[in-house]
């Protein structure tokens, strides 16, 4: 049986949360509407920050730090599901394609 103090920490945990849900709503809210209001398209975002040609080498060097300083502490939140990469499929090679005469002789006529 809980006790009053624990029942406490769990009230405090879903009001926390809920605040953490909301602020993350409003975020969204306004990340939205800036896209919208500059028309531009969240794809067009992440590829001008995927050009390196758009910084110097010295904030290229920055944005890239930042970017694996918090890819690694997010991934503690994630499941391991997530974490292991995807393999990609072995492409299977390509047979040659036999010509007109090849193809005619597959039977033999004797």
């Amino acid at each position: 049986m809980p006790t009053k103090e624990d029942r406490l920490r769990f009230e405090n945990v879903d009001e926390s949360f809920e605040r953490c849900k909301k602020l993350h709503d409003e975020m969204k809210k306004t990340i939205e509407g800036a896209y919208e209001k500059a028309k531009i398209d969240p794809k067009q975002v992440t590829e001008f920050f995927s050009d390196p040609s758009h910084f110097s080498p010295d904030d290229w060097r920055k944005l890239q730090a930042a970017k694996s300083k918090y890819r690694t502490q997010f991934r503690k939140f994630l499941p391991k599901e997530a974490l292991e990469e995807k393999k990609k499929p072995e492409k299977k090679q390509k047979r040659a394609k036999k010509g007109y005469a090849e193809r005619k002789r597959w039977l033999s006529m004797d």
